[in-house]
């Protein structure tokens, strides 16, 4: 006999029955109708008859990225704490299916490595302790980390705008670590930048345990051109009281590559090129990938799923662009082959290709 606990720090899933085979059936929570993939939960066992079970995410079809299911491999844990992926699972038909074996206990699923308000606020006072670096934490707003002199360069550091995409969370923590660990390698970068981080954005979507979107339902990736989102008026309203903004590191996760890229702009842009290839050079599982225009996208997304893509909305990286003419680029981190040391060791690449500009 089981039952399934989602009410955890970020969890989400829907039970809906255990069949006569055994087999426990699933939905993910279709946050606004919008893009799910998340799941986060705890499976109670009243009492162990077997050490077998199938799981079976009945609507994984109605992913937004539903190919990211095939041959996926989610994660498991027998503590909360360290993590293990299992087998790879298979998409039958619309569902997602899976199976766990080996435990003598409570256990916790989950889609990726999950990185929950509470790990992330033990993260915030840990690095806010070494006295290194300036931790500013929000009163009902996001957090920011600062380094240097506002009169020089900027360089921006946004992760967690998708809170679903906790890979990001441990790519930033790999950037900080790092940070505060080669200390003549800051101070160097200090000397000609400043830098400027924002390592959770999407605080409220990390509570309710989106994938997506923030509490209110926008997906903040897409509301860079609009002045009525909270979390997108605070980091710009912040970036206002700098002198210039030299480079935007915008970090996510990817639901179906095999690869980890960097989306870029302009190939002809030097500094960007000495970025990319600094950040290649240090991590050859990281490749480039030139950013597509919205008339691309639409061919191909017309072509593939026969369907009219919409120009949902303005990111980041164009935005930035725009806005404070910086050199832009969109960290992807991929779900289905990157490791939590994985992502740790991207987060570290990246300083090391900040020092390629100076």
């Amino acid at each position: 006999m089981i039952s399934i606990d989602p009410h955890i720090p970020s969890g989400n899933i829907l039970y809906d029955r255990t069949d006569n085979n055994g087999t426990v059936h699933l939905n993910l929570n279709r946050e606004f109708n919008s893009f799910t993939h998340w799941f986060y939960f705890r499976v109670l066992l009243d009492k162990i008859t077997s050490n077998h079970l199938k799981f079976s995410i009945d609507n994984a079809i109605q992913s937004a990225y539903s190919n990211g299911w095939n041959n996926y491999a989610p994660f498991a844990s027998f503590d909360g704490l360290k993590w293990k992926r299992l087998q790879k699972g298979k998409l039958l038909g619309s569902a997602f299916n899976f199976e766990v074996d080996d435990f003598d206990k409570d256990f916790f699923l989950s889609w990726y490595l999950p990185y929950p308000i509470d790990k992330y606020k033990n993260w915030l006072t840990s690095i806010s302790a070494n006295g290194l670096i300036d931790v500013f934490k929000g009163n009902n707003e996001p957090d920011y980390i600062l380094l240097g002199d506002k009169s020089k360069p900027t360089i921006v550091i946004v992760s967690r705008q998708h809170p679903g995409e906790s890979m990001a969370s441990y790519v930033t923590e790999g950037f900080v670590q790092s940070l505060t660990s080669n200390l003549k390698l800051t101070e160097k970068i200090l000397d000609k930048y400043s830098i400027i981080i924002f390592p959770l954005l999407n605080i409220s979507g990390v509570e309710k345990g989106f994938h997506r979107v923030n509490g209110e339902g926008k997906d903040l990736n897409r509301c860079w051109s609009r002045n009525d989102v909270a979390e997108i008026n605070f980091v710009k309203n912040k970036l206002d009281n700098f002198n210039s903004i030299h480079s935007i590191i915008d970090i996510h996760g990817d639901e179906v590559s095999e690869l980890n890229y960097v989306f870029y702009n302009d190939s002809r842009n030097t500094q960007q090129q000495l970025f990319l290839n600094s950040l290649f050079a240090s991590n050859p599982k990281v490749i480039s990938l030139p950013e597509q225009s919205f008339i691309k996208r639409f061919i191909k997304h017309l072509i593939r799923k026969r369907a009219i893509l919409k120009q949902s909305g303005l990111p980041l990286s164009e935005f930035g662009r725009k806005e404070y003419k910086a050199n832009t680029y969109t960290i992807e981190v991929s779900a289905k082959v990157t490791s939590e040391i994985g992502c740790n060791d991207i987060g570290q690449n990246i300083l090391q290709a900040i020092t390629s500009q100076l």
